[in-house]
């Protein structure tokens, strides 16, 4: 994932501890060129991010890494971070780390029309990284990993 080639000039102000964000339910339906990526609109959701100290390439470059549980508390995301050394791996990296939340009631791994799409939620994730002003790191364009924690979340990504 390290990208050595390329200067890191993306930082954000909230570097260095998990953050929560609201990812918006109404899709960004803009498209750039290079990333033929959308999603449809569905309910407002949030995510929990830890930006790095070190920085991150630009967006063209920059990775993403998911990290999905069945927890949507702030306890959960720091502990998988420490207890995987997630948060170190990204200082190295140079990477963001995102810890979508679950809706209540879970994962909606059996695709019941009546919850919120998980697939859907989760390409609003990394399409409001584009312009999210907190975050301060862009990933338009990036590689975006998942790494899921539990049978739910595994389910979930099948």
């Amino acid at each position: 994932m390290n990208d050595k080639m390329n200067p890191l000039v993306q930082f954000s102000d909230y570097t260095g501890k998990l953050t929560r964000e609201i990812v918006p339910g109404k899709a960004d339906i803009r498209r750039e060129a290079e990333n033929d990526v959308s999603a449809k609109s569905g309910q407002d959701r949030s995510l929990y991010f830890y930006a790095p100290k070190s920085g991150c390439p630009h967006s063209k470059q920059n990775q993403v890494l998911m990290v999905l549980r069945d927890d949507a508390s702030e306890a959960s995301a720091q502990k998988l971070l420490e207890e995987l050394k997630l948060d170190e791996l990204s200082e190295e990296e140079h990477f963001l780390v995102l810890f979508p939340d679950p809706q209540e009631g879970g994962w909606n791994y059996e695709c019941d029309p009546d919850r919120d799409d998980d697939i859907e939620f989760l390409n609003r994730c990394f399409g409001m990284l584009r312009a999210n002003k907190r975050i301060g790191v862009g990933a338009f364009n990036g590689m975006t990993f998942y790494l899921a924690t539990t049978e739910a979340a595994s389910a979930m990504m099948l």
